[in-house]
């Protein structure tokens, strides 16, 4: 593994496939870091490109079409970037607070998750178009929802809500809940691997991953006991193995997808305090966010 040097609290990452590029967001500063493939790092000024005081918190990336999503939860904007151009194609409010946001390759879409539980469909050109998905008396599908997760493969759209045990099932076609997951306590995020059709979920007050099997009904769970907090998690589709960022022990659990245990735990540095994993398949490659040093460290997923 090696460690890049980036700049302050690297809060989210996304991976530009197409030449390896990892696009890092600073949740403090109104800059964002490229690392390309040969872990060289620069930045670009977001405050001259999008006005002072922007501070980007997480990134979410459309590699056919070559755009940045870039999301300010502060003051609910976003701005949508041509990464080939080097020119904002369109910036704007979103609404209520974004609270995550996504890149669907095979819709061409952004998904973006607000906290009053809209979730907003944007396309590369930036056009947006809002559906509520609000919960009815009768059952409710949401509350304080706070992760999003698209499975492409299966259709599927999964809404982790903090304030319950429940992660939300929606068809990607209809936008509407089709079912609930229950899990142990208050689900941040979650990966799903196609090869199995799972999905394993995160909660940061937990020290399991709860894998959900979403073949048969029902979506029966299984846990995954990693004696740690998780606090950020992703997977390699091409190997099937999920990378889960700690905070207990500053380490990275990794999980083999076809049989669900743990085949090692990788030992970051001391009060490093991961937190955003993003991985490139095409080079078994990836990069985690510590918050604690300011840096990157990039891991060879074959070790």
């Amino acid at each position: 593994e090696s460690n890049i040097s980036v700049g302050k609290n690297p809060s989210s990452l996304a991976v530009n496939t197409q030449n390896g590029d990892i696009f890092v967001a600073h949740g403090t500063e109104g800059v964002a870091s490229i690392i390309d493939k040969n872990n060289r790092v620069k930045t670009f000024d977001l405050d001259s490109l999008l006005g002072t005081g922007y501070f980007p918190f997480f990134f979410s990336f459309l590699n056919q079409d070559q755009r940045l999503l870039i999301i300010n939860p502060q003051i609910h904007t976003f701005a949508l970037y041509d990464v080939g151009n080097l020119t904002v194609i369109a910036s704007g409010n979103i609404g209520f607070p974004p609270v995550n946001a996504l890149a669907s390759e095979p819709t061409g879409l952004f998904f973006i998750r607000s906290a009053d539980g809209t979730l907003t469909l944007m396309n590369a050109s930036g056009v947006m178009n809002r559906i509520s998905v609000s919960s009815s008396a009768e059952q409710p599908y949401f509350s304080n929802p706070r992760g999003i997760y698209m499975a492409s493969e299966a259709d599927k759209i999964f809404v982790m809500n903090i304030g319950s045990n429940v992660v939300t099932v929606i068809d990607a076609s209809t936008q509407k809940p089709i079912g609930k997951i229950s899990v142990e306590d208050s689900p941040r995020g979650s990966v799903f691997l196609n090869a199995t059709q799972k999905l394993y979920i995160f909660s940061p007050s937990s020290k399991s991953i709860t894998v959900a099997d979403m073949t048969k009904p029902g979506y029966p769970t299984e846990n995954i006991t990693i004696e740690a907090h998780p606090i950020g998690i992703n997977v390699n589709q091409k190997t099937k193995r999920i990378y889960v960022a700690t905070q207990d022990n500053t380490g990275i659990v990794v999980i083999d997808g076809d049989t669900n245990q743990i085949v090692t735990v990788i030992a970051l540095p001391e009060k490093s305090f991961p937190q955003s994993v993003s991985i490139n398949e095409d080079l078994n490659r990836v990069y985690v966010g510590l918050n604690g040093r300011n840096s990157l460290v990039a891991i060879d997923g074959k070790t």
